[in-house]
Order: structure tokens, then C-alpha cells, then sequence
């Protein structure tokens, strides 16, 4: 007699999957006989349940994300707690999230990689308690420190597993007057991230012309907002002469080291000029004897306010032409 054995089961939002042999299927035929008792079949329970958070940088908590902006583009793999084994990799998205379909009942731990930055499990209500942790030395004598889960077959719903990004780095911000390095006055520097530029940002005010500030080690935008000094009204000649040359926005990327930001602005150049052995009419008209070799002194200048020194340090051509826009060249 030939008998059908048909195998199901779901455990709360989970359709449980099955294999027979290494292939899918949900029944096996059986032939039976009379008094015996020895036939069985096998059904290999291949269920896998997602494993899931998101991963975070550290030092951007505000009142829209508390647990800070997310982080995109990082890895996380899980890994077998028993054997060591790689059970899949997904990289976050572009709001921090992760999923990598584990199978119900190993004991599992996640590893989470971007350019060897230090990553944190956060712990709270809704996130996943840990089954158990290890805290070891592997046989080079390197530590071996994680927390690990028991995948579980019957939870309603699956808590996710968040991490924090913990790495640092620094920024120098530079807000130039001229290649002197003058000091304009109180600059204002804003930062902001990608994956929340509508909800966070942080301002650095320094009143020298560079400064040095840690950041989460990654990849924001910085702009000049403001530049003000205390004595002179400067208004916003600063930031729109920044927009006019395209360098108000910049790139401080410190994913993977320091950062340098550099902001320069030129007022108006002075120029003078000096002729030796040359008349002047009563127009003040400089006119050059003929095929005579004269000497030209032309000297170019940027003032600055509020006491700071005038800078000569400017790069640039210049042309000398004269009444019929003949150059000298």
C-alpha cells in the first residue's frame, strides 16, 4: 500500500520550507507493508528566518534619531557561533538597515566592517537580547570578544540587532584671508551627513583662521555659513564670495583619515606701479622715453580689516599694454 506524507508548519509569520534529499519539497511517498515497522522517511527543515537591524554613527543622536544618522554602505556578516562559519553578508542601506536569513536553531553572531572602524551592539527594549557572550583568546593569542543569538522558531517577531559606530578622526578647518592666512574674524562651520542632511547637522565656530575638531570618522559635507567680526561689518561678503568661486561646500572625509578643509578668500587686489626713469604730464600720464630700457615695479596688494597685515602673497598674471593695446610681450 502506498501512503503520502505530506509536512507543513508556520510559526507565527514564517511558512517553515523543507527539503528531501537536498531538493524542496513538502511530501514523500511511502510503500507499506503489513507488520512492518521499519520503513520512515525524512523531512530536513531548511527554514531560515531573517536576521536584521540597522548600524549607526555615534555623536549624530538627535531628537529625530536617537540612536544617530545611519550608516550606509557597511557590512555585516553572521557567523556561526559553534563553527566560525560564514552564514551570509548583506551591506546597510541607504537608512542603516541589514537583513541576512539565518536557519532556525543555529546560535549565531554578527560582525559589522567599514574601513576598520570599531562598532558597538547597542541594547535596548526593542532590540534583540543576546543568548550568551564570549570573551576569549584565539590560538595567536588575539582576543575573541561577541555576543551570540539563538535563532528561534516560534518569536512572533524577530528583534533587530542594531550596532554603533564608535571610530573618530579629526577635521582641520581653515578659513583663509588670502594665501597670508589672515584671520577674517568668527567663522561658522556646518556639518552635515548624507543619510540625514534634513534633520542634522553641527556647527563649529572658531575666531582664528584654522582650528582642529573630532568628528565621527566618515564623509560630510562642511559649509561656511557665517563669518562676522566683532568691530567691522563685513555683512555676508564672505560666504557669497565662497559661492562664487564654488567652494562654500566641501568634502571633509575622514573615513579612513584626517581631513583637511580649506576655504580661501581675496578681496579686491591694489595694484601699484612704479617706473623708473620715466616723465610724467600734467595728466599724470606715465610716458616711456623710446628705445630705452625702463624698469616697471608693479606691486599687488589684498587689504584686510581689523588690524590684520596686507597680504603680497598673490598668484596671477599680469599684462601691461599700452594706448594702442599693445602688450609688452
Amino acid at each position: 500500500e502506498e501512503m503520502i506524507v505530506t509536512v507543513s508548519k508556520q510559526s507565527a509569520h514564517i511558512d517553515h520550507e523543507y527539503e528531501c534529499d537536498g531538493q524542496p519539497c513538502t511530501q514523500r511517498r511511502l510503500l507499506l507493508k503489513a507488520l512492518d515497522f521499519t520503513r520512515s522517511i525524512e523531512f530536513t527543515d531548511v527554514s531560515t528566518i531573517p536576521f536584521v537591524g540597522n548600524v549607526y554613527i555615534d555623536s549624530t543622536q538627535h531628537a529625530e534619531m536617537q540612536y544617530g544618522c545611519p550608516l550606509a554602505g557597511a557590512q555585516v556578516c553572521l557567523k556561526d557561533h559553534i563553527h566560525h562559519t560564514s552564514l551570509g553578508c548583506a551591506i546597510t542601506d541607504s537608512v542603516g538597515y541589514y537583513a541576512i536569513p539565518a536557519a532556525v536553531g543555529l546560535s549565531v553572531y554578527a560582525q559589522v566592517s567599514f574601513n576598520n572602524h570599531t562598532f558597538d551592539r547597542l541594547t535596548g527594549d526593542y532590540l534583540r537580547p543576546k543568548t550568551g557572550s564570549v570573551d576569549s583568546v584565539d590560538s595567536s593569542g588575539a582576543a575573541v570578544q561577541y555576543d551570540y543569538f539563538l535563532i528561534e522558531e516560534d518569536a512572533e517577531q524577530q528583534q533587530p540587532t542594531d550596532f554603533l559606530d564608535r571610530s573618530f578622526s579629526t577635521a582641520t578647518l581653515q578659513m583663509a584671508g588670502g594665501k597670508c592666512n589672515r584671520t577674517l574674524g568668527s567663522s561658522t562651520a556646518r556639518f552635515t551627513y548624507s543619510t540625514c542632511a534634513s534633520t542634522w547637522s553641527k556647527d563649529v565656530v572658531f575666531t582664528d583662521w584654522e582650528t582642529i575638531v573630532d568628528m565621527p570618522a566618515h564623509n560630510f559635507e562642511v559649509e561656511i555659513v557665517d563669518v562676522s567680526h566683532p568691530s567691522v561689518e563685513i555683512g555676508d561678503m564672505v560666504p557669497k564670495y565662497l559661492t562664487a568661486v564654488r567652494t562654500r561646500v566641501q568634502s571633509a572625509d575622514m573615513t579612513s583619515q584626517t581631513a583637511i578643509v580649506r576655504w580661501e578668500f581675496h578681496p579686491e587686489p591694489v595694484l601699484e606701479l612704479d617706473v623708473a626713469r620715466a616723465g610724467v604730464n600734467d595728466c599724470d600720464t606715465i610716458v616711456l622715453a623710446r628705445e630705452v630700457e625702463t624698469d616697471l615695479t608693479v606691486t599687488v596688494v589684498e587689504n584686510f580689516w581689523g588690524g590684520q597685515q596686507d597680504c603680497t602673497w598673490i598668484e596671477g598674471n599680469i599684462t601691461i599694454l599700452n594706448q594702442l593695446g599693445e602688450s609688452t610681450r
